[in-house]
């Protein structure tokens, strides 16, 4: 290789450098992410909310199939409560409005509670692993997902669900 081909090489490596140093920081800090524990969380978190959207539209199924029926919530087979979703949508009793915004309201409440415990601790306690804050936050949330779930499978005819709910209550409320 000879001079002007390296110097030819070289400047066209150098053009557009700094568009080339904020994407390879921009690719850097996305994968990064991918690899972090914060990722991890948060898929977690949108596989909560995911169940707890479904099993609210399971209950309002339940509810709206109940009363067309002219039954109890309980006397619905499982499978029509699955089936009723659809009906239940078209009927209004379902508003998928409502179930996408708060499917998105609480991921950002999630990112920012989560977030500001993460920095909290690490202004707290430096470097070290001693997360206190983002561990109390995680676990409070997703306490309050999970039991979210439960109160939706009870509205939908499991009753005895509700004292596992009183249970996790009582247990929460002595932690906290």
């Amino acid at each position: 290789m000879n001079l002007q081909e390296l110097q030819c090489n070289l400047s066209g490596l150098c053009a557009n450098g700094g568009l080339k140093v904020i994407g390879a920081s921009i690719v850097t800090g996305v994968t990064s992410f991918f690899s972090n524990d914060f990722f991890v969380y948060f898929i977690y978190f949108v596989v909560l909310v995911v169940l707890d959207l479904f099993t609210k539209q399971l209950s309002l199924s339940a509810r709206y199939l109940a009363k067309k029926k002219g039954v109890d919530v309980a006397d619905i087979n499982l499978k029509a409560k699955f089936l009723g979703v659809a009906p239940a949508f078209d009927a209004g009793a379902i508003n998928s409005l409502y179930m996408r915004d708060k499917f998105s309201k609480k991921l950002l409440t999630y990112l920012l509670v989560v977030g500001s415990a993460f920095f909290t601790d690490c202004m707290i306690c430096g470097g070290s692993d001693n997360f206190i804050f983002f561990k109390l936050s995680v676990a409070y949330l997703a306490v309050s997902e999970f039991l979210s779930v439960l109160e939706n499978l009870r509205d939908c005819g499991n009753e005895r669900l509700g004292r596992l709910i009183e249970l996790i209550n009582k247990k929460v409320d002595k932690v906290l």
